[in-house]
């Protein structure tokens, strides 16, 4: 799915949500019949038919319209165009402003979130969920960035560590560029991310000594929740089959959903299962990851360093890394 037909189907939701409130079947179903689906087309019930990748196409856009509070639902599952849409805010994003902000100096995270909070414009919405959204990014960056030793933390004052003031250029550049590719990879919609990942993965495990037996893209809305198939040999001859789902949206993923994934994973007989997004984690579901040791989370931030460290969606030129253009196109 192109830039262009995201938008377009974006639009459409818009229209269809704005003149009449309907369940999330209505509204898919009747989106569809806005495309001219021959007769025979909309009776085919192939994964791979042109009806069937259509509405899960949409079922994505939608779901996406959701997560952003463009789409609101009642308690009842009836959906309706949101009359104030609250700010869309990006964990990279807000890294790259968390990170520009320490550089002339170190602030408590009242200031912090202050400065993020007038930089992104979360006090000017009527909505107060871009309000707890920020916090929640702001917590978790606060967090993350200081167990890493990117970030001192000292009588309540959160400062750039000295290690990294050696080339602070560097660290905010690393910020910047992360936020760029994960803003083109986001762009290019779900089924580009599942193909993406599917080859990174397989130039991933190839750069740490595996060999890749089947690299397969399963994709499809009858997918059973599996979006790729990987199967390896290491250098004992030890095979394992991971089972691989995508999903390329701009959310934070919670415990639930990792559990419904992990339960397609047993039911497919997988050895591992690997749950990739360009979004990231809620806590509950960083916990759920940790605890087995058969199921693996990769949310933007590592999927930048898988990118960075195989060099495929990153290009190195110049001694200076780049995104690659030709591969996320």
């Amino acid at each position: 799915m192109t830039q262009q037909q995201l938008r377009q189907m974006e639009k459409l939701f818009i229209q269809l949500l704005g003149a009449k409130a309907s369940t999330k079947k209505q509204a898919i179903d009747e989106a569809l019949s806005h495309f001219d689906l021959t007769p025979s087309e909309l009776r085919e019930s192939r994964t791979n038919g042109k009806k069937n990748i259509l509405k899960s196409q949409l079922g994505e856009v939608f779901a996406g319209l959701c997560q952003r509070g463009i789409l609101i639902a009642d308690k009842k599952g009836v959906y309706t165009l949101a009359k104030t849409r609250p700010v869309i805010l990006r964990e990279e994003k807000c890294e790259a402003a968390l990170l520009a902000a320490l550089k002339s100096g170190g602030k408590t995270r009242k200031e912090l979130r202050a400065i993020l909070t007038a930089q992104f414009g979360t006090d000017r919405t009527v909505s107060t969920r871009d309000d707890s959204q920020l916090a929640a990014i702001l917590s978790s960056l606060l967090s993350r960035l200081t167990k890493s030793g990117v970030l001192l933390y000292e009588k309540e004052i959160y400062s750039i560590c000295e290690k990294c003031t050696a080339e602070p250029t560097n660290l905010f550049e690393l910020a910047k560029l992360r936020a760029e590719y994960l803003a083109l990879v986001h762009s290019k919609g779900g089924e580009f991310f599942e193909h993406y990942f599917m080859n990174l993965l397989e130039r991933y495990v190839t750069l740490h000594h595996k060999t890749v037996l089947e690299n397969t893209s399963v994709g499809g809305s009858e997918d059973g929740g599996i979006d790729g198939v990987l199967k390896t040999r290491d250098c004992l001859g030890f095979e394992e089959t991971v089972l691989v789902q995508t999903k390329n949206r701009h959310m934070t993923f919670s415990e639930r959903e990792m559990r419904g994934f992990y339960g397609a994973v047993r039911a497919k007989m997988g050895s591992r299962g690997i749950f990739a997004t360009s979004g990231t984690f809620h806590e509950g579901a960083t916990k759920f990851l940790d605890s087995l040791p058969d199921l693996v989370g990769v949310d933007g931030y590592r999927l930048f360093e898988m990118a960075t460290e195989t060099l495929y969606g990153i290009k190195k030129s110049g001694g200076k890394l780049t995104v690659d253009t030709k591969v996320i196109s």
